[in-house]
């Protein structure tokens, strides 16, 4: 995000990473087929895969046009001290992403693997309305303390007048769509 932007990094990864599988199941619900699991990761996969090579060649692209010695220069460093902090950094990394999926593998066991994925699904879809609220909290942050210690009362009010109609309408609809087809997203 900080080498390409935030367009090009969660942009490209959103938009590139999740099209296959979308495609796919969309395909196999238009032919009234089943979709393969392994099929599914396959083009998930893959996704990610088209995704990463964008990401690499975009910042290598970057980095070659705004310093165009970098790959010229051969790094300093400690080899030593750079792989502890680096070991340390990958394995609380890769203990927070597993961390993250770790009820639905519990649940799994528990229960069977349909009940895991429908919990799985459940519990993304419910933090929707978590991620706009963050996204909202993040915008605001930016915007309202300039507009209060400047004293611009009517900004402000605009200000928060558009976060509630902006929060009010996504949630709004995000609660809609999971009235009307939230037995068929399950």
């Amino acid at each position: 995000r900080t080498a390409i932007g935030v367009e090009m990094g969660d942009g490209v990864e959103g938009i590139v990473a999740v099209t296959p599988p979308l495609a796919y199941l969309a395909i196999c619900l238009a032919q009234g087929v089943s979709a393969q699991l392994s099929t599914l990761f396959l083009v998930y996969g893959t996704g990610f895969a088209v995704a990463s090579f964008i990401h690499v060649v975009a910042i290598y692209r970057k980095l070659t046009r705004r310093f165009p010695q970098f790959f010229a220069a051969s790094p300093i460093y400690e080899r030593g001290v750079w792989m502890s902090r680096s070991l340390r950094l990958w394995l609380s990394s890769t203990i927070e992403a597993c961390y993250q999926y770790l009820d639905v593998i519990l649940f799994g066991l528990l229960m069977n693997p349909a009940a895991a994925g429908a919990y799985f699904v459940l519990t993304r879809l419910a933090n929707l309305n978590a991620t706009v609220a963050n996204a909202m909290h993040v915008y605001s942050t930016r915007h309202l303390p300039d507009l209060y210690y400047r004293k611009d009362e009517a900004g402000l009010t605009r200000m928060l007048n558009i976060i509630a109609r902006v929060t009010l309408v996504v949630i709004g609809g995000t609660s809609l769509v999971l009235v009307a087809s939230g037995y068929w997203l399950l």
